[in-house]
């Protein structure tokens, strides 16, 4: 967590312990000096354990695409400053009475934060309605999944916060197959395209939590 003043950190907080209350002060937290979050992108990831929802899952929060500290960006620092921040849902079986940050899939850090190197390079833009290939399974290799592709789409139930800086969305990244990909790509080669399958998959997945053990995400 910060110690300088960080009025955009705490908006996302605030945000956070509204729709977890009790939950988010006892959430896994990961910086820049974890093992699990390299590189000098993201700030922090934030892992919500939604242990008692219908389907029990991690909600991860990222902290650092928008301006969460009280600062100007540096244009020669590679601060590239957005208006949202990242969501992911990842089912997962959670026990609340023993230590969590060890059973937060590594996997979803890791890939946040791989896919944020590219936003943050400037090599690829990632906002709602875009998709992404990664050139593999997305858990990066272990577990398996046929899951090999993240579309973005907005988090069903963060909305749109005031930090202090602006208005700050919450995109939400769902894995899905490449069957998915080819569909939204049949219907729409852009944005149209991803979110007509992401509305087709909320009808029976309407958080649309990430499962690496069921192909239905797709």
């Amino acid at each position: 967590m910060p110690m300088d003043p960080a009025p955009g950190w705490d908006a996302i907080d605030s945000a956070l312990a509204k729709l977890y209350p009790g939950l988010a002060d006892v959430a896994p937290h990961f910086g820049r000096t974890d093992a699990r979050l390299p590189g000098q992108g993201i700030w922090g990831i934030t892992a919500i354990p939604n242990a008692e929802a219908p389907h029990p899952h991690w909600h991860l929060v990222t902290y650092g695409f928008s301006n969460v500290f009280e600062s100007e960006p540096r244009p020669d620092d590679g601060d590239i400053w957005t208006d949202f921040e990242w969501t992911f849902r990842v089912a997962a079986d959670i026990d609340l009475t023993q230590p969590l940050p060890a059973q937060v899939p590594t996997w979803s850090v890791l890939l946040l934060q791989r896919l944020g190197d590219l936003v943050f390079s400037g090599s690829a833009e990632l906002d709602i309605g875009h998709r992404i290939q990664v050139g593999g399974p997305i858990t990066l290799g272990a577990p398996q999944t046929d899951l090999t592709a993240i579309m973005f789409g907005s988090d069903p139930q963060l909305t749109q916060i005031d930090t202090g800086f602006g208005r700050l969305r919450f995109v939400q990244l769902v894995g899905v197959t490449a069957d998915a990909v080819a569909a939204a790509q049949s219907l729409d080669n852009g944005v149209a395209g991803t979110l007509r399958i992401l509305e087709s998959m909320a009808e029976t997945n309407p958080l649309l939590i990430t499962d690496i053990n069921h192909s239905s995400s797709k």
